[in-house]
């Protein structure tokens, strides 16, 4: 009998918008309601794949606060190691971040497609900012991140650190998971949560699915002439729901198209509560402009952006099953 499998689920929406609120003297509501949208998006995702005949998949939902608190006590304390953090949700005290993420470009089609990984908008090159926290160190450098799967992104910044003649001794994750392929990295890697004896389905943040929410989807840009990966203005992203991206890929939710199309609705259902009830705390309306990181295909403006989120439920709700993703012009 096959082991069931984890699906690994974890709680970051608050403090995402926390940053975001406060920049904008905006109120949120209180932590309960966070904690009770994101039982009800774990609870989704459990009840979708009860639907799906055979399925043996658990929901595991992590808590911000636990897996901040695990990170955070594994950090080496101290001026002997420079911390190099490629994470801002749970980890508050790196000497430096580092601003990375995936990128995906449709390149001539209407699949999306991922492409290199780059900055984060509105951060020079990786590279540039490798070579500048290098210069400025020469201390033993400790990355820092919230989890590894495959480890790609962290090798990929171990070895630039090192061709900048940086040393790392070590890597710290919240979240260790292990592939089939081998481990990737040199150094020695510690690990909060470790899945290594687990078979893990997948692991996705929960502002993946979200609308509105900063750092939530995967960032739209394109290759330029020098084949670096650049992101594009403004801050533009794909969630990981159906008319969007590629849930089925991307968050490894497996269903047929009314099952996808349903929790999809439901996902952007939460984000208008979400922003409902930032309004209502907040005493004024929240408009498109507000919004850090918008969805692809929603244009920038002064429309209220919960009345936006009600449109785009509507399209998603009458689409045909046979429609995978909203077709949108190629990102250039």
């Amino acid at each position: 009998m096959s082991p069931r499998l984890c699906y690994l689920l974890t709680q970051d929406v608050e403090v995402l918008m926390g940053n975001w609120a406060h920049a904008r003297h905006l109120s949120l509501p209180p932590s309960p309601f966070f904690d009770e949208l994101s039982s009800d998006l774990s609870k989704d995702i459990q009840d979708a794949f009860s639907q799906v005949p055979g399925s043996e998949v658990d929901v595991e939902l992590i808590t911000h606060d636990r897996l901040h608190r695990g990170l955070n006590e594994l950090l080496p304390v101290g001026n002997d190691h420079c911390l190099v953090s490629l994470d801002e949700v749970y980890v508050n005290r790196a000497d430096y971040y580092l601003a990375i993420n995936r990128m995906v470009s449709q390149n001539g089609s209407s699949a999306w497609q991922d492409i290199k990984e780059g900055a984060r908008p509105g951060f020079p090159s990786v590279e540039t900012q490798i070579k500048a926290i290098a210069a400025a160190t020469k201390k033993p450098i400790v990355i820092v991140d919230d989890g590894g799967w495959t480890c790609g992104s962290l090798e990929l910044v171990t070895r630039n650190f090192e061709s900048q003649g940086a040393k790392v001794v070590k890597v710290v994750v919240g979240i260790l998971i292990k592939k089939e392929n081998p481990f990737p990295l040199s150094v020695e890697v510690e690990s909060f949560l470790s899945y290594l004896e687990k078979s893990v389905k997948d692991w996705v943040c929960e502002r993946d699915f979200f609308l509105g929410v900063p750092q939530g989807g995967r960032t739209v840009g394109f290759l330029n002439d020098f084949g670096k990966a650049v992101p594009l203005t403004p801050n533009t992203c794909v969630p990981y729901l159906l008319g969007f991206g590629h849930p089925e890929k991307w968050a490894s939710l497996d269903l047929d198209q009314n099952s996808l199309r349903e929790f999809s609705i439901r996902c952007i259902d939460r984000s208008i509560r979400l922003f409902e009830e930032i309004e209502k705390e907040s005493g004024r309306v929240v408009a498109v402009s507000d919004i850090e990181r918008l969805p692809y295909g929603i244009v920038p403006g002064s429309e209220r952006f919960v009345d936006v989120l009600h449109r785009e439920a509507k399209r998603i709700a009458g689409q045909s099953a046979e429609k995978n993703a909203v077709q949108f012009p190629r990102a250039v």
